[in-house]
């Protein structure tokens, strides 16, 4: 009984001890937007070499959006898991402002962000280093 007792403590022990820091979330950071597709007409967009649209993710739950060097939105954020009745499908999210949301997948330095309607639309961006 007293070995398990004390396994018990020695499990709680080591969850319970962190080094004080949290590791910072793949998705924070600041993305340039590659290309955008979508909406009605199956459009697609992608910016000319001398324009950048920054989508700025704060580990702080705050987010901007630039284009250039001039501010174009500013809220907040947080990630969840939603549910596309369009798509029946679920998947991790962003929601902005308590509001809007997208479908979020990271894979390497690749962003991408979907929205959950049939004629939304797709954003990639490549992280900045």
């Amino acid at each position: 009984m007293n070995k398990y007792f004390l396994l018990l403590i020695a499990v709680l022990f080591t969850v319970s001890c962190k080094n004080g820091t949290e590791p910072v979330p793949s998705y924070v950071g600041k993305w340039k937007l590659v290309s955008q597709s979508g909406g009605f007409a199956g459009k697609t967009f992608i910016p000319s070499p001398d324009s950048t649209y920054l989508l700025s993710i704060n580990a702080n739950k705050s987010y901007e959006r630039m284009i250039n060097t001039r501010l174009t939105q500013t809220g907040t954020y947080d990630i969840g898991v939603k549910t596309s009745t369009a798509f029946n499908s679920s998947g991790q999210a962003i929601i902005y402002d308590n509001a809007n949301w997208e479908f979020i997948v990271i894979k390497n330095d690749t962003l991408v962000l979907t929205d959950p309607f049939p004629d939304g639309f797709g954003s990639a961006y490549v992280k900045v280093k």
